[in-house]
């Protein structure tokens, strides 16, 4: 998409649907959510991005992911449609889009309903190499519990997008997406608490967590400890086929 010209966008998309990526990291006991700053009023938007008539819904959302971390094979799932009457931009966009030369009658594309179609998507922070583009100042993470100004229903997407996130969180263990490939016993119990916000016994967390036998433990500890190192960790193969905490 990124060689076709914003001014011709409207000839190669599905007009009026959109999609919306919530994507997730995890970092100093924080949970952080990717934005982009659009404009020095402080006004940010969730990495999002349109549909080709010739694309796939899939590859749309990859390549959003892959534009602003620079990764693949990111554990991504939809989690909802938001598409209220009244969804579409108002004056503080037609502001910031006319500063690119682009201006919206009242019969344009861009100034009519959006539908937009939600995925969180979950990777390792450490990984990430955030990309911004012409359209905005800055990319960059943001704690999810304190969140910015956001345009539209942005805020309600992150909020839903995180709640669903925590749902799978506890069912299905996918938090461990946000960890490196390689992984201590402390930085699982930190996740849990963080995502959570509940604190866990040190003995009985490891005890219930090694006990649903997901994990494998490696043979060799993490580096850099000046005391007795901690055993690294990873995800057995098989890990999806076990379900809740």
């Amino acid at each position: 998409m990124s060689d076709i010209d914003f001014h011709q966008l409207g000839d190669y998309i599905i007009h009026q649907i959109s999609i919306d990526c919530v994507i997730f990291g995890f970092h100093e006991e924080q949970i952080k959510v990717l934005l982009l700053k659009v404009d020095e009023k402080n006004v940010w938007i969730l990495p999002g991005g349109f549909i080709l008539q010739n694309q796939d819904i899939c590859d749309a959302v990859n390549h959003v992911l892959k534009t602003r971390t620079g990764l693949e094979d990111i554990y991504l799932r939809q989690f909802g449609v938001f598409g209220k009457k009244d969804r579409h931009f108002n004056e503080v966009e037609d502001e910031h889009f006319r500063k690119f030369g682009i201006e919206m009658g009242p019969d344009h594309w861009l100034r009519k309903r959006f539908i937009s179609i939600g995925y969180f998507a979950l990777l390792d922070y450490s990984k990430v190499e955030t990309q911004k583009d012409k359209f905005s100042l800055e990319c960059t993470w943001v704690d999810v519990n304190d969140l910015p100004n956001l345009v539209m229903d942005h805020k309600d997407i992150v909020e839903e997008g995180f709640e669903a996130m925590k749902n799978a969180f506890i069912k299905e263990y996918i938090g461990f997406k946000l960890l490196p490939p390689e992984f201590t016993m402390a930085e699982v119990q930190s996740l849990y608490e963080t995502v959570l916000q509940e604190k866990f016994i040190r003995s009985n967390f490891q005890r219930k967590i090694l006990g649903l036998n997901i994990l494998d433990r490696l043979d060799k500890r993490m580096e850099g400890k000046p005391h007795k190192a901690p055993y690294l960790y990873k995800l057995k193969d098989d890990w999806e086929s076990v379900r809740t905490f």
